[in-house]
């Protein structure tokens, strides 16, 4: 199973999505996402614009956040406990190429343990890689102001791979 997104010439302007919570489902917004499997997810996003983006307040309760590229969270997962790979073995790959990303706000955005990925790539939970690239982009006056992700990954424009060990009692 493949998750394949592309932007191409489009403008995300004025967007509010304050006070959001997802209560530990998966967040996504301008890239492609997959979860669970054994397949790959790919992310390309070319001349577009994300301007004056308000995310203030956002709660993933433990589900994984992705603005603006890819993220795969491999394999089975465990029962009741969202955003947590099991052994997964998918690639995750993002692209973004003359895009601007400008005046965005994660002030107070908490994932409760969750990862957020923000114009990368990110795997989590398995075995594949994680590849991205950004080229001729702009991200000015971005606000993580209060970020609080509690043991969640962070990755901001680049390509990241974890893998989640499950403690077992």
């Amino acid at each position: 199973m493949s998750t394949t997104s592309t932007i191409s010439g489009s403008n995300f302007d004025g967007i509010s999505f304050d006070g959001v919570n997802t209560n530990g489902g998966a967040f996504n917004f301008g890239g492609a996402q997959g979860v669970g499997g054994h397949g790959d997810v790919q992310s390309g996003i070319e001349t577009s614009n994300f301007n004056n983006i308000s995310f203030d307040g956002v709660n993933t309760n433990g589900g994984a956040f992705n603005f603006g590229g890819a993220q795969g969270l491999g394999g089975e997962g465990v029962p009741g406990v969202p955003g947590v790979g099991g052994e997964g073995h998918g690639v995750v790959q993002s692209g973004i190429e003359a895009s601007n990303f400008n005046n965005i706000h994660l002030s107070d955005v908490n994932t409760n343990g969750g990862g957020i990925n923000f114009s990368g790539a990110q795997g989590l939970g398995g075995h594949g890689g994680a590849e991205a690239h950004i080229d001729n982009s702009n991200f000015s006056n971005i606000s993580f102001d209060h970020l609080n992700l509690n043991h969640g990954d962070f990755n901001f424009g680049g390509a990241q791979a974890a893998h989640f060990e499950v403690p077992h009692h």
